[in-house]
């Protein structure tokens, strides 16, 4: 999901980016963001039922996009904070208030993914594509909801969309298309290829691109390689997750939205000591490999929540 995009007024009411420029709706707009009185009317008049009719008219167009913009903040900051039911009722709500507007179906994608409705996740980033079919942000997010369908050509293809339309320099897709590759079993030399590409374009060592070619060597029997680029995967999980509680300390972080974080460098680390466990299974170092494997479902590994 993406930063929020609006700033709030000195009374907490979202000012939206842009509107049309016809005299009217700017009129109206002004209204709305500078009177007290205008916002009291509305009040009374959502609680009298007469609201829902203005918001059918042509007038009621300006604020509709004004309390959908609010919504979407208020869904981005319950999101952040691991409460997707409310972020859920939220982007429902403002995709009723303003139905044209793209960036509401991709959010809501994103939560009922994380939700595991994964045809409602994918119904909605369909119609989003269908308004902006050179998102590269849009392909990425649907390529995880096909993987976790299992339909992994699709997944490939829309990584390779991905790739397409993202700047040159961006290592992201290239990282996926190689993991999506190794989970669906095919092109192994390609996603080999796919990861080494993400590796050098990175501006940094990332733990999730040396496990993805760690799991790579393992799927193509390279396994002093593959225990290698594990054992570094998770040296390197661990520092990211000690830096990250450091800012989150640092900036005071929301408690809940610092939990967030920490749940996803769990769910990080915990496929990662899974892959290297199943390294060392085939090594035959069955012991460290139980413990591996162990603490992987300790932290979180579930193939069926999407954490693989």
């Amino acid at each position: 999901m993406n930063p929020p995009r609006n700033r709030l007024d000195e009374y907490g009411f979202p000012i939206p980016p842009t509107f049309d420029d016809t005299p009217d709706r700017n009129a109206v707009i002004a209204r709305w963001k500078g009177s007290r009185w205008v916002r009291l009317g509305l009040l009374v008049m959502l609680l009298t039922g007469a609201l829902t009719a203005l918001l059918a008219t042509d007038l009621g167009k300006a604020p509709r996009k004004v309390l959908a913009a609010g919504l979407a903040e208020r869904a981005e900051r319950a999101w952040l904070r691991d409460d997707t039911a409310a972020a859920l009722r939220h982007l429902n709500t403002a995709i009723w208030l303003d139905p044209e507007q793209p960036q509401l179906y991709l959010d809501r994608g994103r939560v009922r993914l994380e939700r595991s409705d994964l045809q409602g996740s994918l119904k909605d980033i369909n119609r989003y594509l269908q308004a902006a079919p050179t998102s590269a942000e849009g392909y990425l997010v649907r390529s995880t909801v096909w993987q976790r369908l299992k339909q992994h050509k699709q997944a490939i293809d829309d990584l390779t969309k991905a790739i397409e339309y993202l700047p040159p320099h961006e290592p992201v897709a290239w990282n996926n298309r190689a993991y999506a590759r190794a989970i669906a079993g095919v092109d192994l030399q390609e996603a080999l290829a796919d990861v080494e590409k993400a590796i050098k374009l990175s501006n940094r060592e990332q733990s999730a691109y040396i496990d993805t070619r760690g799991y790579i060597h393992y799927l193509l029997g390279n396994y002093a390689a593959a225990l290698a680029d594990m054992e570094h995967a998770v040296w390197l999980a661990q520092r990211e997750a000690q830096q990250m509680a450091e800012l989150l300390v640092a900036h005071d972080i929301d408690p809940a939205v610092a939990r967030r974080f920490r749940r996803q460098l769990d769910e990080q680390l915990a496929v990662i000591y899974t892959h290297r466990g199943m390294v060392r299974e085939k090594m035959g170092l069955f012991a460290e490999a139980q413990a591996d494997l162990e603490l992987g479902r300790e932290l979180g590994y579930n193939p069926e929540r999407g954490v693989f």
